[in-house]
């Protein structure tokens, strides 16, 4: 005689649980490096970054301003710009992960349709 299956509704909660470990487990893994790549300097957001970028491109449009329109434009201008930060890739655990769990519901769905 065949073992019943595990109910929907228990599998539901399981893979539920499981998928909120993950996302605590890898919050606590980015934490500790955060906080190791900027220890004197409080953490920078984007709209800090882009409040930056706002501050330095009205410092260089008053500049402009008050140059003649025939001067040439110093060298000291171009040597102000700052390149932004590289954007590192994603992590590819977390889709990987995903796609596997939605692999795994659809081959249990597709064992329950075809054995019942």
């Amino acid at each position: 005689m065949l073992a019943s299956a595990p109910s929907s509704e228990l599998i539901r909660v399981i893979v539920i649980i499981a998928f909120a470990a993950m996302s605590l487990i890898l919050r606590a893994k980015k934490k500790p490096d955060a906080a190791r790549s900027a220890p004197g300097r409080p953490p920078t957001t984007p709209l800090d970054t882009i409040r930056e970028a706002m501050r330095q491109g009205a410092e260089q449009g008053r500049v402009r301003r008050q140059q003649s329109p025939f001067q040439s434009v110093s060298p000291q201008l171009s040597d102000s710009f700052n390149q932004p930060p590289a954007i590192k890739p994603e992590s590819p655990v977390l889709p990987t992960l995903l796609l596997l769990a939605l692999f795994a519901c659809l081959c249990y769905m597709a064992y329950r349709y075809f054995a019942g």
